[in-house]
């Protein structure tokens, strides 16, 4: 029995949609709103979990043509995303020290989707210019 893990083809432009736009509030919160906005404390983990929902819905959402090849992609991209994330880690924690340390895995969290994303994206439009899913 094959189960299918990825969402709607649908829920891929909102996922892009929502991502923008709490991405867009998670560097407005941090760079400039974080002191003036006093009256609810609960904006960032509100910009947190909005900007994660969309990487999620943008990421994994199923394509028109969703078959066993987009499946490799999918599965090559997101190792690729896994081991530049590693990296990335390694690299911020042999330099990174103190409270700074913290927004570095804040960061993390977040890089791991958008480098899948960025990745599977790039991979997808060049097969897709070079004539098909074939290769």
């Amino acid at each position: 029995m094959k189960k299918e893990w990825l969402f709607p083809h649908a829920c891929q432009k909102i996922g892009m949609v929502l991502s923008v736009l709490f991405g867009l509030g998670c560097l407005l919160w941090l760079f400039w709103w974080s002191d003036t906005l006093e009256c609810w404390q609960g904006w960032d983990e509100l910009f947190v979990i909005g900007l994660l929902v969309g990487l999620l819905l943008a990421a994994f959402s199923r394509e028109r043509d969703e078959d066993e090849y987009m499946t490799r992609l999918r599965y090559e991209s997101l190792v690729w995303a896994v081991l530049a994330d590693s990296l990335f880690v390694v690299i911020a924690t042999l330099t990174v020290y103190g409270p700074d340390y913290v927004y570095v895995l804040l960061v993390q969290l977040f890089l791991l989707l958008i480098l899948y994303i960025v990745r599977f994206r790039i991979v997808l439009r060049r097969v897709r210019k070079e004539g098909g899913c074939e290769k």
